[in-house]
Parts: C-alpha cells; sequence; structure tokens
C-alpha cells in the first residue's frame, strides 16, 4: 500500500492547524451530510480538504480517531490472515469460549402448552397476513420441538466438545399475562431443568432474555416497542428473571439485535395487524431503537444492584461497511451508515448518548434521553455482543439521486440519510445489489471487531457468525468448516494482531431452525434436524469435526474447499479462500 491510502498526504493550511469552529461559509454543507464533489481526491493532495474536515467535524467526527479506525480496517483486511499454520497466531486465549446458539421462537415450538401464552409472532404468523412475504403461518409452532428435545441438543453439543450454549428466553412463557407477579410456574421451572442440564454438562449458558419475541398482551394494550411503557415492562420482566435465575447464570444478554427488530421485524408484526404489505416503510424506528436503549438501561442497573455475579452485555447486528473510494465523501458516508446502523446503539451504552453525528442526521425524529437516563445508560454494558456475517459498501451520493434497490432491510435507518449509496460488500470488495448465498468473505469479521474495538475499547462476544445453505446441504457440509474456519481465523488473528479482547464465538446455530421467511430451507445448524420426513432426529454433520479439533488443540484449523463438493462451491467463496491464505505484512 503505497502512494496514498492510508497515508493521507494531506497539504495545505489544514495540515498545519487543529479543526476550527466552522464558520458560515462551511455550513455549505447543512445537516453535517451534505459534501462537495469538487474535492480532489485524497492522493492528489487536496488543498481544499480543511472545509470538508471543518465540516465533518460539526457533524461530530472527528479526523484523528475516525482515520486510524478507517486505516485499521483497510490495513486489517489486506493483512487479513496469512497462509503459514502458525499455532502461535491461530491459537485461541485460554479464556475464549467457543459455542452455538438457539433462540426459542426459532426452535423450541411448543407454542401454547405448558402454560405459554400468545407470543407476538404467534399471532402474527396465524394471521396469514405474512404469506404474501414468504412466511408461513404454522412452521414455528412446533419448530425443532426443542421445548422436549433439548437434551438431545445439549447432547449433541458435549459431542462437539462446545464450551457455550447460547439460549433466550421466551417472555410468554415466563410471564404469559407479562405481569411477574403472576409467572407461569411450569415455565419457570422449564428454563431452571434447561439451564441445570446446561451446567451439568459442564457448558456455560450464555442467556439471551429478549431474541425478538414477547407476549401478545403488550402489542394489544400499546403496541410493543413502540410506547415508552414497554421500557418499565421490560425492567420488571428482567429483574424477574435475574431473580429466578442470576445464581445460575453468569453471561447475559439483554436484547438480541434491536436494529434489525427496529428496522425490519417491527414491520412484520404491523402487516401481521393488518396493515399495508411492507409496513416497514410505515415505521418510525428511533422511538422503537430509543426504548429498547433505555429497557437495557433498566435491566443493566437490576443486574449491578442485584450484586449477581458475571457480566451483562447488549448485542447488535454490525454490517460494518467500508468506503469505496478514499475520497473524503465516501469515508464519510461509510462511517456515516455505522454509526447510524451500529453506534446509534453502542454509544449510550458507553457513553450515555447519541453520537453527534447520528444526530445531525436524524434530526427531531431523535428522541433526547433526559439527564437521568443518560447516567442510567453510561456505561450500562459490561460487553458488546456482534453478530457478524457480511459486510458492506458505501457510498456518497447526490441526495437527490435516487437509492437504488438494494434488497436489506435496514433502510428504515438511513430514510434520513439520503446521501448514502448501500451495496452488500462482495469478497474482493465490490458493492452488490443483492447479498449471495452463501458468501463468505471472512474480511467482514476482522472490520467488525476493529471498528468496534477502537471505537469502544470494551470487550466483544461474538455472539453469532454462521451460514445457511438454499440447496439444504443435510449432513454433507463440508462448507461450513471452511467458512467458520475463515472467520474464526480472521477473529483470532486480530486479537493477535491488534489486542482486541474477545470473550468468547457463538456459532449460529447449534441446531437447524426456522429460519423466518426461508422457514426451514437454510440450514445453518452445526446439527442437522430432520424436518424432510418430520422425525425431528438430530444427525451430526460432517463439519463437526471441525469443532472436536478445534477444541482438542485450541487452534484454529485451515479447512480449505474437498475435493467432492467443489461442484458446489461459489466462486465467492474460492476468493474468499484466496484471501485467507493470502500474505501480507503491516
Amino acid at each position: 500500500m503505497k502512494d496514498g491510502w492510508p497515508f493521507l498526504p494531506i497539504t495545505g493550511k489544514f495540515a498545519a492547524r487543529p479543526l476550527q469552529r466552522a464558520t458560515q461559509r462551511d455550513l455549505e454543507c447543512p445537516s453535517g451530510h451534505r459534501t462537495s464533489r469538487e474535492l480532489a481526491p485524497l492522493d492528489q493532495g487536496a488543498t481544499d480538504l480543511g472545509n470538508f474536515w471543518r465540516c465533518r467535524a460539526m457533524a461530530g467526527v472527528k479526523f484523528t480517531e475516525m482515520m486510524l479506525v478507517l486505516w485499521l480496517l483497510a490495513v486489517g483486511s489486506v493483512t487479513a490472515i496469512p497462509t503459514e499454520d502458525d499455532e502461535a497466531r491461530f491459537a485461541l486465549p485460554d479464556d475464549l469460549l467457543v459455542g452455538a446458539g438457539v433462540a426459542a421462537i426459532q426452535t423450541e415450538g411448543a407454542w401454547n402448552e405448558g402454560g405459554k401464552s400468545p407470543s407476538v409472532w404467534d399471532v402474527a404468523f396465524h394471521s396469514g397476513n405474512l404469506i404474501p412475504l414468504g412466511y408461513a403461518t404454522n412452521l414455528h409452532d412446533k419448530a425443532a420441538d426443542s421445548y422436549h428435545r433439548f437434551r438431545e441438543d445439549l447432547d449433541a453439543a458435549v459431542q462437539m466438545k462446545l464450551q457455550m450454549y447460547r439460549m433466550s428466553i421466551s417472555w410468554a412463557r415466563l410471564l404469559p399475562d407479562a405481569d411477574s407477579s403472576k409467572p407461569n410456574q411450569e415455565g419457570v421451572d422449564y428454563y431452571h431443568t434447561v439451564i441445570d442440564e446446561v451446567l451439568k454438562r459442564n457448558i456455560t449458558p450464555l442467556v439471551t432474555m429478549y431474541h425478538f419475541d414477547h407476549p401478545q398482551i403488550l402489542e394489544d394494550e400499546f403496541k410493543g416497542w413502540l410506547d415508552r411503557r414497554m421500557v418499565a415492562k421490560f425492567g420488571e420482566y428482567a429483574a424477574f428473571v435475574l431473580k429466578e435465575y442470576g445464581s445460575k447464570v453468569k453471561l447475559w444478554t439483554t436484547v438480541n439485535e434491536p436494529n434489525i427488530y427496529c428496522s425490519f421485524l417491527e414491520g412484520l408484526i404491523e402487516t401481521g395487524r393488518g396493515e399495508p404489505l411492507n409496513a416497514t416503510d410505515t415505521v418510525n424506528v428511533y422511538p422503537c431503537l430509543h426504548y429498547f436503549l433505555l429497557a437495557h438501561g433498566q435491566a443493566y442497573r437490576a443486574f449491578r444492584d442485584g450484586n449477581f455475579e458475571g457480566k451483562i452485555g447488549f448485542t447488535v447486528t454490525t454490517l460494518l461497511s467500508r468506503p469505496t473510494s478514499t475520497s473524503p465523501e465516501d469515508v464519510y458516508a461509510s462511517e456515516s451508515f455505522n454509526q447510524m446502523f451500529a453506534g446509534m446503539l453502542l454509544h449510550p451504552l458507553v457513553y450515555g448518548d447519541y453520537p453527534q453525528i447520528v444526530k445531525n442526521i436524524a434530526g427531531d425524529k431523535l428522541l433526547k434521553f433526559t439527564d437521568d437516563e443518560k447516567e442510567m445508560l453510561k456505561n450500562s454494558t459490561d460487553y458488546i455482543g456482534l453478530n457478524v456475517y457480511y459486510g458492506m459498501a458505501v457510498q456518497y451520493k447526490d441526495p437527490a439521486t435516487p437509492r437504488r434497490n438494494i434488497r436489506v432491510p435496514l433502510l428504515q435507518l438511513f430514510k434520513e440519510a439520503n446521501f448514502l449509496e448501500v451495496g452488500y460488500r462482495s469478497p474482493t470488495g465490490e458493492s452488490l445489489e443483492e447479498y449471495p448465498l452463501p458468501m463468505i468473505a471472512p474480511d467482514a469479521m476482522r472490520s467488525a471487531l476493529l471498528w468496534t474495538w477502537f471505537t469502544y475499547k470494551l470487550p466483544i462476544m461474538i455472539t453469532e457468525n454462521g451460514i445457511g445453505y438454499q440447496d439444504m446441504l443435510g449432513v454433507h457440509d463440508h462448507q461450513r468448516a471452511v467458512y467458520h474456519s475463515a472467520f474464526m481465523r480472521a477473529m483470532v488473528s486480530t486479537i493477535h494482531d491488534f489486542g482486541t479482547k474477545i470473550m468468547g464465538y457463538s456459532a449460529w446455530s447449534l441446531i437447524d431452525s426456522y429460519e423466518w421467511q426461508w422457514g426451514f430451507s437454510r440450514d445453518f445448524g452445526l446439527v442437522h434436524v430432520d424436518y424432510e420426513h418430520g422425525s425431528l432426529n438430530r444427525t451430526l454433520k460432517d463439519s463437526a469435526s471441525f469443532w472436536v479439533e478445534l477444541a482438542e488443540r485450541r487452534v484454529v484449523p485451515l479447512v480449505v474447499p474437498s475435493s467432492s463438493p467443489f461442484n458446489r462451491v461459489s466462486p465467492a467463496l474460492l476468493l474468499a479462500l484466496a484471501f485467507a491464505r493470502a500474505v501480507s505484512d503491516i
């Protein structure tokens, strides 16, 4: 990497003086997100960059910090995973837990058994209103029947020598009326049994309090997460969960992926209620996200006030973007995407308020925290949970031109950021309009870790990472081992290269699960579930040997595509393998 990025040849007056408060001339980029395409590219040593960066400073972007993180992303992706099978470089830290996860709504089934009340998804799916969008009415009713067969799932985890089991609690099963004074004792006892069985197998439970499902009664009363009353209800629920299970569980996640829930799933719930199809177009995501944050804050304070042992965190999906070029506009657009999608949720948990760049973009639509709420939220997470699957390629566009029609359920967060052109990032760095499953691009892991670590300096838990194949590989899933090898080697090498603190890695998912609009046609599981014949029998897949070797050696094996399934390996996978074997020095 010479003659340009990341060595920024900024010349002129701006290079010799610190940022100054913007003048009226600088305000030619209103709302902090309009830029001038007249600026020369960085590698030409533009002399007018001062105006651009002063404008960016008004938007809450610190030049030095942004450049450091983006330089690390650039260097990190190029040096992703070297070719030598260096055991030290790919050795797991002693305290890093490896496991896999499930979610109650996707595996438990038993939707009307054991005293459980209808959840929001029971009602939405059963309404039939989601059928035109590809959602079946009843596949989740039984799912993998883990409510009755969870011991089989745990036994499979033991066979693969996994150390951690990520699970979620169904709010509707525990508190059918969303009232902690009227718990469902059968549900309370059920989760005690599950947790006890996990511990009996010497596996660490990582328990998610909320993984998308809440009692329908909260929708009927006040539309759930679109109403501030949800904050108190969740706080009450979280306090009950901690009181019941806090002596047994030492790792907690309060909520899973509020950015996905608010920008996409909430719209499906609206559609289930009979609103127009694709109701995501009408959902106001900002109150939804705001209430999730306050709800987490209450749960965290209950954890600390109760003097429970262990750690409690917060999980987001991160689609870490990189700019498509080194132009100042594209760099700013990329960071805007990251802050709007992940920083909007993570920043308040560390610093007590939304990042300034988000305030400038969202404007009056963004709800404000009171001083007491800021104090409650500040430093309110022990770790950051990241669900990592792929990355995005982002560039600046003229706000007056339409955004291309990319199929991604996130654009609710970017209505106000009309200067962003968003695409999926391929292994070669190209911007794609549609996410090509399967795609293996392990640089997404490295990018996500670097951005999160150097922005917030908190321990990180990879709470989800995995791949599902539309053609249903069954038990012969060598490609899955290739995928996890590439992503885990990216993770571990980032630990060794940059000192990032990673607590654990939870593959998605332990067993083949109900995967929303895909039903059972995306087999993310490490364990095969026989949905085709209806037996729901569990069978270890071929990739199980990867996890056994990983546990025995504590070094991430380098797995390459074999010749037998080679015709099923996409060019993207092969390209990812090339990245994984590339040798490059910083």
